[in-house]
């Protein structure tokens, strides 16, 4: 295997200790850039709509827990109960 010298390409520069990649160190002006990201804050505002659905969903999920807790206890186990769950169901119209 042959190795050809191209032209123009010079030696490698090395970079110095402050600008290389990764070692954390930042010059003057980098440092500058960083503090003063930190003195800023975002905010944000939830609207009374949003706050509103937030609500319904907490109360929904309490509503889940409720029935997750009946099924445990085996509540809808009688064949009375599936009956009527399959007719709320089919009425519901959503099967």
């Amino acid at each position: 295997m042959s190795i050809y010298h191209i032209s123009g390409s010079g030696a490698m520069r090395s970079l110095s200790p402050k600008k290389a990649p990764g070692n954390g160190e930042l010059d003057q002006q980098e440092a500058g850039d960083v503090s003063s990201h930190r003195a800023r804050t975002d905010s944000i505002e939830i609207s009374s709509e949003g706050q509103a659905l937030a609500a319904q969903n907490a109360e929904a999920s309490e509503r889940l827990q409720e029935v997750l807790g009946r099924i445990r206890e085996g509540a809808y186990d009688s064949p009375e109960m599936a009956e009527q769950v399959a007719r709320s169901i089919l009425e519901s119209g959503d099967l």
